[in-house]
């Protein structure tokens, strides 16, 4: 199944999704983008960065999905997973 680019998460809102998966662990405050880059394990930098170029750090999502046991596909694409086997 091909996806659209309007099925596909942009940065923003990737960084919307990982502060709902994050706000469990901090309590009693607001979620900041610092704390998505602490999560994604780069620099408040560097997620800035991608944020105002709009471009996706995959490698960290890469490796934070895998620390958090998500799939990708979940935090990358608005749709459900589709699995055409």
């Amino acid at each position: 199944m091909k996806y659209s680019r309007r099925s596909r998460r942009d940065i923003g809102e990737i960084i919307t999704y990982i502060k709902d998966l994050i706000s469990p662990k901090i309590r009693n405050r607001k979620i900041l983008d610092v704390d998505v880059a602490n999560s994604l394990e780069i620099s408040n930098g560097k997620l800035y960065s991608c944020k105002s170029r709009g471009v996706i750090p995959y490698d960290d999502i890469v490796y934070f999905c895998q620390k958090e046991n998500l799939s990708i596909d979940e935090l990358l694409l608005k749709a459900p997973v589709e699995l055409n086997l």
